[in-house]
């Protein structure tokens, strides 16, 4: 394409441009005839044009740009169009004005002015109106139903806090009058490419139905059921087979897809999925990706994760064939997020069954020793308040505590209907059997609330995202959130971050349902709960729009009065209703001792607490990183105890006990993998050590195997010998081979490395500092090991002669031994099994890979 300069930058240009040109010239030649209406006609044409041109934006261009010049695009249409109005109301030519009606309708959707839009689209359909219609077109009435119908289901995907809850009923009640228009029209008299864009037409109004009332498919909208949004769109997919548009199949599929997930209906989920995935493949769509990933979350929800590994595989030898450089990265990051989600899920899922086991038989055990009758009441097991009764708060918490990992990630990965089922089985063990939202007390269990109340937090989330409850429903959610918040959590920092969501989650859905009155209030709620937060935390005042805050357009006259009047409005005080406890004055320093095991040693630590409401979530990061200091170990803390009694994450230090010191017990149940280079740079630090450059280079480009170790030529000595015997003892298997050569080690320091580790069996200790006592020490010590032996280039002595039967007969393994240059003469003649002076060194080889017999001693 021809490249053109704009200003200083270069912009390739549209095919329409030429076209463009033509017709303004045209334009300008009817202006000055005086020409008027043919003017017009063509100002249309230039509309057209513009609104075309914007698909031919330089992809070239940042992102930013692009969408600017798709603006400018549009803002040129919408004034050939103004422009051009009144002339066809003065002539009464009703059919121009549609036509221009439509321009405009587009220039305003990209424009964003959806305001101007709808305002327009009533003006536009009122031509039509019967019955005395100002236009009398059937194609046009079809497009304009079509286009304002575009319009508002447009406007209801923008987002919770931009869209209204009536835009997606509107968008079906026009999407219906189109269907009705293209019912009447008479295919039979239609010809050539007629008959394509008629069924091109019927397809997409199938589609358009399908869609819409499958969202549409909740409590609120009754009668507004799945199976017509099903039969429409499996009608759109026949649509699309006939005309071979496979495109639109593809996205059909997909939708139907989304249809059967809201329904529950899962295989059907994975079939439908499966069919988009198998047309992109055959027609070589791409993004195939996107694909792959719906389907594991399908395969998610069906608890199949030998499948959805699986599908995993394919997405990774999928992102290996189509991406370089950095995008593959990206890509690559991406999957692994799938399977670390997927991996997850599948733990979380094993987990909370094991522990409903467990639950189940403290239950059982229960009724039994109390001679309980397994026919009454008292044995029902799905009764809440019995079953919570006997479990016990312990059980209960860890049940919750699983719910809400599982639930929030579910939830994080758009699973909202798996999301939402096992946070509603994690509340119904969470909740006190004492206590409801209508009789608040104090004597509850403090981590219960706690979980309870993250708990809520998802499930209005969830509900709200799904939008499957009414609008008092979804406020009364936030609300008791809000309650429970303001009555229990008693940090205050705790209290403002559970508040701040439920409060911006109220905002928005006033806003959705237009109750514009409420929608301000807790606006405003809302941003005096940030403000608050925000100082908390040590920000400055000033970084926040005040004015903003106190003369929002709209609120109120009274509302802009200040915090101090707000504070005592009848809103505020439902809102924010007086705290029963305020342990923020109340903080105080705690001393914690801490016993853990670590590597089959028990170890005792010492942490000061600044604030005794911090959680035991705190503790955990505080001791696991005091460990790897200490000990150059970082722990994986399952959980803590105290007394034999299991604590929990969200637990605070000061609920634990009124002592200023307490002893807890950390359970460990792993250990976090560390590179070489981080356990060699650790082990230093802790030994008071240089670390040797050449070995922090070793280290950094070793990331994988760590059997076979090289520090050739590094200057090791007995100075950085502990250091190195650290790293070894940390490493997760034996290791085969250790080369050693071109260094300064002595016999001390080979007696002293080889104590501390188990010497490998190909060891190179060629140009050192080492004399007959080091072979001697390793004969000693690990002849049952040793399979090749460097030791060239040393200081060994003559001695060593008299020895190397004895060597071959201590070392049962060993094939190869290497003593050039050792200062050692070879007798004339030796028996052929013993010594073979005259063949080369053999060069090591793995131990794994000796299947044949041992050979004789390879000497050189």
């Amino acid at each position: 394409m021809v490249k053109v300069t704009y200003g200083i930058r270069f912009s390739k240009q549209s095919p329409l441009a030429q076209e463009i040109r033509l017709q303004k010239s045209k334009l300008k030649r009817y202006v000055v005839r005086n020409e008027t209406r043919q003017a017009c006609k063509t100002a249309l044409l230039v509309a057209d044009l513009y609104l075309s041109q914007a698909d031919y934006i330089d992809t070239d261009l940042p992102e930013s740009d692009q969408q600017q010049d798709r603006k400018d695009h549009a803002s040129e249409a919408l004034k050939f169009c103004t422009k051009s109005n009144p002339v066809f109301v003065k002539y009464d030519d009703y059919k121009q004005l549609a036509r221009s009606y439509l321009l405009m309708l587009q220039c305003y959707q990209r424009l964003e002015r959806f305001d101007d839009a709808f305002t327009l689209g009533n003006k536009l359909v009122d031509l039509f109106e019967q019955p005395n219609p100002k236009v009398k077109d059937s194609t046009l009435l079809q497009q304009s139903y079509k286009l304002v119908a575009d319009t508002y289901f447009t406007h209801g995907l923008l987002g919770n806090h931009i869209s209204k809850n009536s835009d997606l009923p509107f968008a079906l009640e026009f999407y219906e009058k189109e269907r009705t228009v293209l019912e009447t029209m008479a295919p039979d008299v239609l010809k050539g490419d007629d008959v394509a864009a008629y069924a091109d037409d019927k397809r997409s109004s199938d589609f358009n139905l399908g869609v819409v009332k499958s969202k549409l498919m909740n409590p609120s909208f009754s009668g507004r059921d799945g199976k017509a949004a099903e039969d429409h769109l499996k009608k759109a997919i026949k649509g699309s087979i006939d005309l071979d548009d496979v495109d639109s199949e593809r996205k059909t599929w997909w939708e139907l897809g989304n249809l059967f997930s809201k329904l529950g209906e899962f295989e059907k989920v994975v079939g439908c999925l499966e069919k988009e995935l198998s047309l992109a493949r055959k027609h070589n769509l791409g993004d195939e990706l996107g694909s792959m990933i719906d389907l594991v979350k399908a395969l998610v929800q069906l608890e199949d994760y030998s499948a959805c590994m699986e599908i995993c595989r394919e997405m990774r030898q999928y992102v290996a064939r189509t991406n370089t450089g950095d995008e593959l990265e990206t890509q690559n990051d991406l999957v692994q997020e799938i399977v670390d989600m997927v991996l997850t899920v599948q733990a979380r899922r094993l987990e909370l069954t094991e522990l409903y086991k467990t639950a189940k038989e403290v239950h059982f055990d229960h009724n039994k020793s109390n001679n309980i009758d397994i026919h009454t009441s008292f044995y029902d097991y799905d009764n809440p308040r019995i079953r919570n009764a006997v479990i016990g708060r312990t059980m209960r918490r860890q049940i919750g505590t699983v719910c809400l990992s599982l639930g929030q990630l579910l939830s994080d990965s758009n699973l909202l209907t798996a999301s939402q089922k096992v946070v509603d089985d994690g509340l119904s063990y969470v909740v006190d059997a004492d206590t409801d939202d209508s009789n608040l007390k104090e004597d509850v269990s403090l981590p219960l609330m706690r979980l309870r109340i993250k708990l809520l937090q998802i499930k209005a989330d969830n509900h709200w995202n799904l939008h499957d409850c009414s609008m008092d429903q979804l406020v009364k959610m936030n609300k008791t959130v809000i309650d429970l918040a303001t009555m229990y959590l008693q940090d205050q920092q705790e209290q403002l971050e559970a508040l701040l969501p439920s409060q911006t989650r109220n905002r928005d859905i006033c806003h959705y349902y237009d109750h514009l009155q409420e929608a301000a209030q807790w606006r405003r709620a809302a941003r005096v709960t940030e403000k608050k937060y925000n100082l908390l935390i040590g920000k400055q005042a000033d970084e926040y729009e005040d004015d903003e805050i106190m003369h929002d357009d709209s609120t109120t006259d009274d509302e802009a009065m200040g915090d101090e009047y707000a504070t005592n409005t009848p809103t505020a005080i439902a809102l924010h209703p007086k705290s029963l406890f305020d342990a923020s004055n109340n903080r105080t320093k705690l001393s914690v001792t801490v016993t853990l095991k670590l590597r089959n040693k028990n170890e005792k630590m010492l942490i000061v607490c600044d604030d005794d409401t911090d959680t035991l979530e705190w503790l955990d990061t505080q001791v696991a990183r005091r460990a790897w200091q200490l000990y150059g170990i970082e722990p994986t803390i399952s959980h803590f105890r105290l007394n034999d009694e299991d604590l929990f994450p969200d637990d605070t230090l000061f609920m634990l006990t009124n002592a200023a010191e307490i002893t807890l017990e950390a359970v460990v149940h792993g250990y976090k993998e560390k590179s070489l280079l981080e356990l060699y740079e650790n082990s230093c630090s802790r030994l008071g050590k240089t670390p040797l450059a050449q070995i922090q280079r070793i280290f950094k480009e070793k990331a994988t195997d760590t059997t076979h170790l090289s520090l050739s030529g590094t200057g090791l000595s007995s100075e950085g010998l502990d250091a190195i015997i650290e790293v070894i003892q940390k490493l997760p298997s034996p290791l085969a081979s250790m080369d050693l050569s071109a260094n300064l080690l002595r016999d001390g320091d080979v007696v002293h490395l080889f104590s501390a580790i188990a010497c490998p069996p190909q060891l190179n200790l060629n140009s050192n500092l080492l004399t007959f006592d080091s072979l001697s020490f390793l004969v000693e010590k690990h002849s049952d090991s040793m399979e090749s032996v460097e030791l060239a280039y040393n200081f060994l002595g003559s001695t060593a002669q008299s020895r190397l039967e004895d060597l071959r007969q201590s070392c049962p393994k060993l094939y190869h031994f290497n003593i050039e240059g050792a200062d050692i003469c070879y007798p004339t003649s030796q028996p052929a099994h013993q010594v073979q002076p005259s063949q080369p060194a053999q060069p090591a080889q793995p131990a794994q890979q000796q299947t044949a017999p041992v050979p004789p001693l390879s000497v050189s």
